[in-house]
């Protein structure tokens, strides 16, 4: 009379799980404890936060500042468009103010001006406010904050640059009407928010908010 006997069933789960929890122990070893006494990581974190605040304040409180005193940096865009445009209009003038100067067909000098509506500010001063928020109330890096507003600010910056080379050059080559009426109200609002748009896109990106998104869901 022959007697089986009972064969050794493998459970790939228990041997997973094992093998996850000798994982884990293996990296908490190998993770050197974090320095000082609990009460003087606390008081580091509580320096470190205040710091994030301090500098987010500072940068929501500087970009409003701008916002306000808004005449110079528009002069600035006055300026920096007079120099896009210098190849393309005869005898230029330098900008005056906020206000730089095409000429038309029939000898007429036309003045634009780089109003509230059409400075950069109005994309760029919300946009660095919310960086700022990311800075002082999230654990984003500094290094990406501070690349993500001088990147946002370029971007867009460039492109009403554009916007406002556009204007001229079509006021410069039909006139008021209907050069400068479709370049301001139909062309310049697409390039206005193709420019919003990619400040947006540079803002999340460098900040990493899209990536950590990503991170997340590939972990659950």
């Amino acid at each position: 009379m022959s007697t089986a006997a009972p064969l050794p069933i493998s459970n790939p789960g228990a041997r997973h799980r094992a093998s996850s929890t000798s994982t884990r122990e293996r990296r908490r070893a190998q993770t050197p404890p974090a320095a000082g006494t609990p009460r003087q990581r606390r008081f580091r974190a509580v320096l470190a936060r205040a710091a994030r605040l301090t500098v987010a304040l500072a940068l929501t409180l500087g970009t409003l500042v701008l916002a306000i005193a808004n005449t110079a940096f528009r002069g600035f865009e006055a300026w920096l468009v007079t120099l896009a445009l210098s190849p393309i209009v005869e005898h230029q003038l330098a900008a005056s103010g906020y206000r730089y100067f095409v000429w038309t067909d029939a000898d007429t000098l036309i003045a634009l001006q780089v109003t509230l509506e059409c400075t950069a500010l109005i994309f760029t001063v919300p946009l660095t406010v919310a960086a700022a928020g990311a800075l002082g109330f999230t654990r984003v890096s500094w290094w990406r904050v501070f690349a993500a507003i001088a990147a946002l600010w370029v971007i867009i910056v460039a492109v009403n640059t554009v916007r406002l080379w556009v204007i001229g050059w079509a006021t410069q080559t039909w006139g008021m009407d209907p050069g400068y009426v479709i370049s301001h109200t139909l062309v310049g609002s697409i390039i206005g928010i193709i420019g919003f748009v990619l400040g947006v896109g540079a803002l999340f990106v460098v900040l990493g908010f899209r990536r950590s998104r990503a991170k997340q869901q590939g972990g659950r």
